[in-house]
Parts: C-alpha cells; structure tokens; sequence
C-alpha cells in the first residue's frame, strides 16, 4: 500500500501542470509541449520510503504518462470523463459538487473523495 501510496504522491505532485490546454489527447507534439518531462519532486515529509526504493520507481516518463492517462477522456466508456473530471487537480483532487456525474449523465451517491493524503 505504502508503495502505490508513494507512487500516487509522485503523480499528484506533479499532475496539476497539465490542466486544459490541450484539445485533443491524439495530438501528441502538443501533449509534449503543454506537459514536458521533469525532474521527480522531493518525497513528501512523513512518508518513510524514497522512490529509489520502490518496487517499480516512478521516472520523470512514467509520471508524465500518469498525468496523461489522468486526463484522458478516451479511456472512460463514451469518451466524456477522465479522472480529473471528478477529482479536480483546482479543488485539491476531490470535486465541488455533492455528488459526482459520470458517463450519460449518471448521478453517483456521493462525491469523489481526495486523495492527496492517501500515502
């Protein structure tokens, strides 16, 4: 646990430099430029562990592919939700609304909880 805990600190971390500004998620010069690879973030304090020791460490490439499929609408069943849709980078990854929206409309029983203290 402590292990995909690390590892999701590492794309949230560095996850909200994506954002809007790509229209297409096909384009990839586009997805280059508005989301360049960088350096790992420092480890949060209280988590006990470095990336280094990791099963399977996070690379500068592998974070940028999180914040990629993070975004992507593609991978939802009718190609309208992401994961950001619902857990909001703006709103500290959780959502403003009482409950989440998902494909065609469908209203959930409660909202999408934030994960940025899961490690």
């Amino acid at each position: 646990m402590k292990m995909f805990a690390l590892s999701l600190c590492a794309l949230l971390l560095t996850t909200a430099t994506l954002g809007a500004k790509v229209k297409t998620s096909s384009d990839a010069a586009a997805l280059d430029k508005a989301n360049p690879v960088k350096p790992l973030p420092k480890v949060p304090r209280g988590i006990d562990r470095k990336f280094k020791d990791l099963k399977t460490p996070p690379t500068p490439k592998r974070v940028r592919l999180g914040r990629w499929l993070f975004f992507d609408k593609r991978l939802s069943k009718d190609n309208t939700v992401a994961c950001a849709s619902c857990h909001r980078p703006k709103n500290g990854f959780s959502e403003p609304t009482p409950t989440s929206t998902g494909i065609k409309g469908q209203v959930g029983g409660c909202k999408a909880p934030h994960f940025i203290n899961a490690a």
